[in-house]
């Protein structure tokens, strides 16, 4: 391909890695600016970012392989037009139930286009410049989905809530017409036949399984409430999956869905379990921290996403250099660097807020998160992809992209389920400690002051939050709340601290299987 057409590719697939990981995450900043516009229940603003999620999710797969019965170009156009028009109903939408319907139609979208990414620049990119280039893709996905809070603050405080939609048209529209203007066909490398019942079997699962951990920890686990389902959910999840298992077992030899003989490589299989530690371990970082920012340092929204940049500025401007590494000397010692600085920047973290030292110290492990996140994402999609038949790239990339969104899904359940219960002992703790100084006649009234922070549900409260005390003897500093807001932002430091592990075990687990594989890989 002539060098006009390999940075037409590189613009497109960034264009469509930007839009998709964009638009995980910054409809949460909104959700608030939305409930209020639309008069949405909490349930439906939380569907508004589980439909996405789930279509996301459910589709992938599918749309890995319909790229190679059809061709990655043609479902890269076909999903920019649908996310762009889906962008545009979303801006659109007058009730909160057209919003989560076109936020699935937007979920579908980015399904079909986030596969063929990996899989075109697999395609038509030299060699020597692949890693490289997935290093580019990289820092586009990390800095698009570590700066959406950021963004969307801004946004939503210049054009309001309807902006961080239609920001997406004029940047859709421009990457169908590159595509269109510069990148060339990709063949076919497959019959065009579906299994479709392979298909919705495994779609069927995806999205059980994601319901399951999107819906558990907001219903506390409640498996057995026929009132939340999830009783039921599961076995259903378990049968699907059993039933997609057998099915394209059976199917091997007349086109399934996942073509197994074509993954066979032990080596696509570890870095797929590596891609999902990395969700894992992003989320356990990110979430946690930037409720933290907020609740424990009273900042705005948009003041804790600006706090957050350098972890995606840092990933945009070393992702390039990692790949260029990573093709000179291999991508599992790249790799290897830097998941250990993963979990290096985690306990460097735990270390800032144990010491209590300003919140100004946390830019130190964010630093470090954002060197060791720029040599993450290219290694493991090179090393994933190169293991794998041409023919079967687009399968490939599908495969590897539901693995690290069931990453992102299971972290983000994870800390959902973890953080109530770990912020209500973190309260208890500190309430404890700060109480026992207090004469022993107004340790009760002082203690019961601080109970409703819990009472309400709000787990995560602002350390500015007006907190009245049911008893005027008390001394001056809890009368006017500036003891209990202390024991607010105490109370939020030892939570973080707490879902820390979440990232350190995922990222050390992850290593750990990189270093196995790259042990085993020397022996031979």
């Amino acid at each position: 391909m002539n060098p006009r057409g390999v940075r037409a590719t590189l613009v497109v697939t960034g264009i469509g890695t930007f839009l998709v990981s964009l638009d995980l995450t910054i409809l949460t900043i909104a959700l608030p600016t939305i409930g209020r516009a639309l008069d949405a229940p909490v349930a439906s603003l939380i569907w508004m970012t589980n439909a996405y999620v789930l279509a996301l999710v459910s589709v992938l797969l599918l749309a890995g392989r319909l790229g190679d019965l059809f061709g990655q170009r043609r479902l890269l156009v076909l999903g920019l037009i649908l996310f762009t028009v889906a962008s545009g109903l979303c801006a659109s939408s007058i009730t909160s139930g057209q919003l989560i319907a076109f936020r699935g139609l937007q979920g579908v979208g980015a399904a079909l286009l986030l596969p063929q990414t990996i899989a075109i620049i697999s395609k038509v990119v030299p060699g020597d410049r692949r890693t490289a280039y997935l290093g580019v893709l990289g820092a586009i996905a990390g800095g698009a989905g570590v700066s959406a809070l950021t963004a969307g603050a801004a946004l939503i405080a210049a054009f309001g809530w309807r902006s961080i939609f239609i920001i997406n048209v004029p940047i859709g529209l421009v990457g169908v017409t590159i595509t269109l203007l510069y990148i060339p066909r990709t063949r076919a490398t497959a019959p065009p036949q579906i299994d479709t019942i392979g298909a919705l079997l495994i779609s069927l699962t995806l999205v059980s399984f994601a319901y399951i951990l999107m819906e558990g920890p907001q219903n506390r686990w409640r498996f057995f409430d026929q009132t939340v389902g999830l009783g039921v959910a599961l076995p259903i999840a378990v049968l699907l999956g059993v039933l997609a298992f057998f099915w394209e077992a059976s199917r091997q030899q007349t086109f399934p869905l996942i073509e197994l003989r074509g993954l066979r490589s032990s080596s696509f299989w570890v870095m797929s379990v590596v891609a999902f530690g990395v969700s894992v371990a992003l989320i356990g970082i990110t979430v946690p921290l930037s409720l933290y920012l907020q609740s424990g340092t009273n900042r705005s929204p948009l003041s804790a996403g600006l706090f957050l940049l350098p972890l995606s500025i840092l990933s945009i401007i070393f992702s390039p250099l990692s790949g260029h590494l990573a093709d000179r000397f291999g991508g599992r010692p790249v790799l290897l660097v830097g998941l250990g600085g993963y979990a290096l920047s985690t306990g460097v973290l735990g270390a800032v807020l144990a010491s209590g030292q300003s919140s100004y110290f946390l830019l130190v492990p964010l630093v470090l998160l954002g060197l060791s996140n720029s040599s993450i994402y290219a290694p493991v999609n090179a090393i994933a992809l190169a293991s794998v038949d041409t023919g079967y790239s687009g399968m490939a990339s599908g495969v590897l992209n539901t693995i690290r969104q069931l990453g992102f899904v299971a972290g983000g359940a994870l800390v959902a389920g973890l953080l109530p219960v770990v912020v209500e002992h973190s309260i208890a703790v500190e309430s404890s400690q700060a109480t026992s100084r207090l004469p022993t006649s107004q340790r009760a009234a002082a203690m019961t002051s601080i109970c409703i922070l819990t009472q309400t549900g709000n787990f995560i409260v602002s350390s500015s939050t007006s907190i009245q005390t049911p008893n005027p003897d008390l001394p001056d500093d809890w009368f006017n709340g500036t003891a209990q807001r202390a024991v607010v932002t105490s109370s939020n430091r030892r939570s973080l601290l707490l879902l820390l592990p979440i990232a350190g075990i995922a990222s050390t687990f992850s290593a750990l299987l990189v270093g196995a594989n790259m042990k085993r890989r020397w022996r031979r």
